[in-house]
C-alpha cells in the first residue's frame, strides 16, 4: 500500500489564508530580529568578504572620490564604493545576482556572490564585518527505484516511466526558469518563480512521497551535472528536501488546499537554499534577504498551486 495524501483540495480555502498569514508573519519577524540588530549609530561602513576572509573594510562617510575594489578568483568583480553606498560594476559570474542587486545604501543590506563567496555588508556604528569564518561529460541516467514503506518494490513499468518523465519535466522547467532569471525584475539572489516545483506537487499527490522524492533527487543532481556546477547541488538539495517535508506535511492538514501546500513548500525552499547559503559562505550577512525571499514566496507559491491546481483537475479521471 502507498502511503501518499489524500486526494487534494483543488480550490482556495480559508486555510489557506492562514498558511499564508503564517509565512509572512515570519517573514515579518525575521526582518525585525535581523534589521533591528543591526540599527547602530555611527558611521555607515561597508566590509568586503571573500570565501570568510574579510580583505577590506571602509568608513564611506571618510571617502572623498569613488574607491574601486577588484576581486580576483575563479571570477572577476569590480566593486564601486563612495559616500552614497555600495554596488558591483561588473561581474563574470554566471546569474550576475551581485550586479542586478544594485546600489546598496543602509546598514543591513548586502550584496552576495554566490558563485565566488563574496559578500559585501553595510554596517552603522563601527560594528565590524560580519564573521567570515573544461571536457565534455556523457552522463548516463541509471533506473530509478522507488520503494514503499515496507521495503519492497512496489512501482509498475508505467509508474517508472511516469518517474522518468517527471524528472525530464521538471528539469526543462529549471533550464527555462534560468534563461529567463527573475533576478532582472526582483534583484534578490537565488529567487525563482519555482516552475520545477509544479512536478513536486504533481508527483507527490498522484504518486506519493516516496517517488516524488526520486523525482526530486534525480532533478537536483542531474541539473548540477548538465549545469556544470557542484556548488549548486547543496542548494537544490537543501531547498528541495526542505520543500518536500514542508508540503507532506501540510498536504495531510484538513482543509488546506494546494495553494497552501504550494505556498509552503515555496517558503521552505527559500529557507532551505538560505541554509545552504549560510553553510557555503560561512556568513549570517544572507539573512538579510530571508525577509523577502519568504514574501516572494507568496506569490510565487500561489502561481505554482495554480498551475498544479489545474493540471491535478485536467487528469483527475485518469489513472496513473
Amino acid at each position: 500500500m502507498r502511503m501518499r495524501p489524500s486526494s487534494p483540495e483543488l480550490r482556495p480555502t480559508w486555510w489557506d489564508g492562514l498558511a499564508a498569514g503564517i509565512v509572512a508573519a515570519l517573514a515579518i519577524f525575521t526582518a525585525a530580529w535581523y534589521y533591528g540588530g543591526l540599527a547602530r549609530s555611527g558611521p555607515l561602513t561597508a566590509a568586503i568578504v571573500h570565501r570568510g576572509q574579510v580583505v577590506q573594510t571602509v568608513e564611506l562617510d571618510r571617502l572623498t572620490e569613488e574607491m574601486t575594489v577588484t576581486v580576483e578568483g575563479d571570477y572577476h568583480l569590480t566593486i564601486l564604493l563612495d559616500r552614497d553606498g555600495v554596488r558591483v560594476a561588473e561581474s563574470d559570474c554566471p546569474g550576475q545576482d551581485c550586479v542586478h542587486t544594485g546600489t546598496i545604501t543602509r546598514a543591513g543590506q548586502s550584496i552576495v556572490c554566490l558563485p565566488e563567496q563574496v559578500v559585501v555588508q553595510l554596517t552603522g556604528g563601527g560594528g565590524g564585518p560580519p564573521p567570515g569564518g573544461g571536457g565534455r561529460a556523457e552522463v548516463v541516467a541509471a533506473p530509478t527505484r522507488c520503494w514503499d514503506r515496507r521495503g519492497g518494490m512496489k512501482i509498475s513499468t508505467r509508474q517508472l516511466a511516469l518517474c522518468a518523465v517527471l524528472t525530464a519535466l521538471a528539469l526543462g522547467l529549471s533550464t527555462l526558469e534560468n534563461l529567463f532569471p527573475v533576478t532582472l525584475v526582483i534583484p534578490l539572489p537565488g529567487v525563482k518563480l519555482g516552475l520545477a516545483n509544479i512536478v513536486t506537487v504533481f508527483a507527490l499527490y498522484q504518486l506519493g512521497p516516496l517517488p516524488a522524492l526520486c523525482i526530486l533527487a534525480a532533478r537536483c543532481l542531474l541539473g548540477s551535472l548538465f549545469a556544470g556546477n557542484a556548488s549548486a547541488l547543496l542548494f537544490s538539495l537543501l531547498g528541495g528536501t526542505l520543500a518536500m517535508l514542508v508540503m507532506l506535511a501540510l498536504s495531510r492538514l484538513p482543509g488546506l488546499s494546494v495553494y497552501g501546500v504550494s505556498i509552503g513548500g515555496a517558503a521552505g525552499h527559500n529557507i532551505g537554499q538560505m541554509a545552504a547559503a549560510l553553510i557555503t559562505l560561512g556568513n549570517t550577512a544572507v539573512l538579510g534577504y530571508l525577509p523577502f525571499l519568504l514574501v516572494v514566496s507568496l506569490f510565487t507559491g500561489a502561481l505554482t498551486g495554480f498551475v498544479s491546481a489545474l493540471l491535478l483537475r485536467a487528469i483527475s479521471h485518469v489513472k496513473l
